[in-house]
């Protein structure tokens, strides 16, 4: 098993409820507490509420574990503004509510900067054949972040 960070984007909190049924003997969302509960999972609170608009059984396993969504402070807010300034494509500006893409980058780039061995990992379904021009993986690199997507979270994990 991994002692990797994972910053986790709303993409990949519904692919891992489309793909593992949430039930309460279900290994992979056992595994998902823990890591909440270990602080190896956090999510920007503009995830959180992106998937506020959904009305399903992922909504209410989140909202069971709000701790695991990070509100943004000064600092985050300043590397956000950065990000946005620096790569103008990354957010849809035509949402109304905050996208929460330069969020996550932001979020894992204070959590980088906290730790001494573990780099965090953006978590996100996001790849080069997206719709977007610019894209989480392309800026989080520029930031010497990596992405992954949720399968590789699971078996780095040892769940798949």
């Amino acid at each position: 098993m991994s002692s990797a960070i994972y910053v986790v984007d709303t993409s990949s909190w519904i692919r891992l409820s489309r793909e593992h049924l949430i039930e309460p003997n279900s290994i992979v969302w056992h595994r998902m507490d823990a890591l909440i509960r270990e602080k190896r999972i956090v999510s920007p609170l503009a995830v959180y509420n992106e998937v506020l608009a959904r009305n399903d059984a992922l909504r209410v396993w989140l909202g069971y574990h709000e701790k695991a969504f990070v509100e943004a402070g000064t600092e985050t807010l300043r590397i956000v503004a950065e990000i946005n300034r620096e790569h103008p494509g990354l957010v849809d500006h035509n949402k109304k509510r905050d996208d929460a893409d330069p969020y996550l980058i932001a979020v894992a780039r204070m959590s980088k900067a906290k730790l001494v061995s573990n780099n965090p990992l953006v978590v996100t379904e996001e790849s080069d054949n997206s719709r977007k021009t610019t894209k989480i993986p392309q800026v989080a690199l520029k930031y010497g972040i990596q992405c992954i997507d949720a399968g590789k979270m699971l078996k780095r994990e040892g769940l798949q």
